[in-house]
């Protein structure tokens, strides 16, 4: 059995561990291991087996680990798969004692290496393989190749799923409307939100163009802008392809699946602790 660590309250970790346990093929085989609200939506995680980690037990890391050392040892996984934080996301995994024949596996993004690291000590687990997601800074890869025995870089592929009816449905009214239509995506709080909105709705009026706004997110926004309706379907990239604009922040996932719209896709990178958001949009912009 494989358990994958994906630690965050967000939806991008779950997407991401998602796409990566099909693209080996193992999702049947595996336990997704996070304290994601999103944890429970079945059109994220399908069918793939999840236990949801009380997100209190951050505060107090030496329970956390005495927590996973429990767990581990209950659920005898024969590989972990680490995402995104190496030591776990509040140093949970520093002086940790995995048991030696367990396969130890972490996923690397791009971080914000200079915050992060400061949950490094002298001792830290060691990997049986790094998959490299993308460009680390110079100090993370450094660290990477110290740590693994071997290092492969990894591109996530996003399969298409299968809307639920309810989706559909909704995938299909969207598809109907007489206008064109602008799409919005971002998972995060209201502030962030209404930015990405007052920016698209900002970029309409300056054009005078007539077009839908489409704002999808699960999380609630009211506005007086016109002509904005928001819908919840996951995944969002199903309408990507229809949309005239794609508007979204710079997370890892957005800005992977917005690679073949990236003449029509405007992003604004959030401030995060470890995610370096200005990174990537720096990298798409160049490109």
């Amino acid at each position: 059995m494989n358990l994958y660590y994906a630690m965050g309250g967000g939806l991008g970790h779950l997407t991401r561990a998602v796409a990566f346990l099909r693209g080996l093929g193992i999702e049947n085989d595996s336990i997704i291991l996070s304290a994601s609200a999103f944890l429970g939506d079945k059109r994220v995680v399908g069918n793939i087996r999840t236990i949801l980690v009380e997100k209190s037990l951050e505060n107090d890391r030496l329970l956390y680990q005495k927590y996973l050392q429990n767990l581990f040892a209950e659920l005898k996984p024969q590989k972990i798969f680490i995402d995104s934080f190496p030591l776990g996301i509040v140093g949970e995994f520093v002086r940790f004692e995995f048991d030696k024949s367990v396969e130890i596996n972490y996923l690397a993004r791009h971080l914000r290496w200079k915050n992060y690291s400061a949950l490094i000590d002298a001792e830290f687990p060691r990997f049986d393989k790094t998959f490299l997601l993308e460009d680390l800074e110079k100090e993370h890869l450094n660290f990477v190749e110290t740590v693994s025995h071997q290092i492969i870089p990894v591109e996530l592929n996003y399969p298409p799923s299968d809307l639920l009816p309810k989706d559909f449905e909704t995938y299909q009214s969207v598809l109907k409307t007489k206008l064109p239509f602008w799409l919005i995506v971002h998972s995060g709080n209201e502030l962030e939100i209404s930015e990405l909105v007052e920016f698209a709705a900002e970029m309409r009026e300056i054009e005078a163009v007539e077009t839908n706004l489409i704002l999808i997110s699960p999380t609630n926004f009211l506005t007086t802008i016109n002509n904005l309706f928001q819908f919840d379907i996951y995944p969002a990239s199903v309408l990507f392809e229809k949309a005239e604009r794609i508007f979204s922040a710079a997370g890892f996932n957005v800005m992977k699946q917005t690679e073949p719209f990236k003449d029509k896709h405007f992003f604004i990178p959030f401030e995060r602790r470890y995610d370096n958001q200005f990174w990537r949009a720096k990298i798409r912009r160049e490109k």
